[in-house]
């Protein structure tokens, strides 16, 4: 049986033979996922391409990049509850509540 080792880009091997089976096996137990944390804020303010946002939780305040999702950007006014993540030291709005 000929087995040929391919490389793929999330860092597993691939093992391939001439069957059409493909068995995948990583090369290392480690994989890096970062975490996600999912909140609920209030907009204090617009301006340009930045929102003022307030978290609901601790109440404090912060300033995040206006989303790129043309609906999602007319439907924001100050007073809006928004839920945003805080993904690797970034905060992002991902939608509006209520």
């Amino acid at each position: 049986m000929n087995l040929g080792l391919e490389n793929s880009l999330s860092g597993a091997a691939r093992l391939r033979n001439a069957d059409p089976k493909i068995a995948i096996k990583l090369l290392d137990g480690l994989v890096a996922v970062p975490m996600i944390d999912k909140r609920t804020g209030q907009i204090i303010s617009i301006s340009g391409n930045s929102v003022q946002v307030m978290d609901m939780e601790d109440y404090k305040t912060f300033e995040a990049p206006m989303p790129d999702d043309a609906e999602l950007k007319a439907s924001l006014s100050s007073g809006n509850e928004v839920e945003y993540w805080s993904v690797l030291g970034r905060n992002m709005i991902v939608r509006r509540k209520g």
